[in-house]
């Protein structure tokens, strides 16, 4: 393992309220770019072991993943979490993207964006600009 990466249950501190991690998500690299990010975003590490146990995969190019917590993932791990998914509710917005290698590449907080490409355009239609 690189200098430069910690685990993700390294970036927890010591006494935490909230559960440990699963073995297999203690022990996933974090890229030094990860790291910042998280510290910048203030996302716990626990939160990105929650996505790797919880979290649905997706694909997104040159062999990298992305995990995030869905709408029925989410009612799933309620169920059967509800302390975690309680604790979890400030972070649903997260996602992490995994390199091909296994290491975290980067974390990121989704914002609210248009549901569908080109909502932020204006329509063809509209005319020009009023003058103000």
């Amino acid at each position: 393992m690189r200098e430069d990466r910690k685990s993700a249950a390294g970036m927890r501190e010591a006494g935490s309220p909230f559960p440990p991690p699963s073995q297999g998500a203690a022990l996933i690299d974090l890229s030094h770019h990860a790291r910042v990010r998280m510290q910048q975003r203030a996302v716990p590490g626990f939160v990105v072991d929650a996505l790797l146990v919880h979290g649905a995969i997706r694909h997104v190019g040159e062999g990298n993943l992305a995990y995030s917590f869905t709408k029925r993932g989410w009612a799933r791990m309620r169920a059967a979490c509800p302390d975690l998914a309680r604790r979890l509710e400030r972070w649903r917005n997260v996602y992490i993207v995994v390199t091909a290698e296994g290491v975290v590449r980067t974390v990121v907080r989704r914002k609210d964006r248009p549901h569908h490409a080109g909502a932020h355009r204006p329509r063809p239609d509209a005319g020009p600009l009023p003058r103000l």
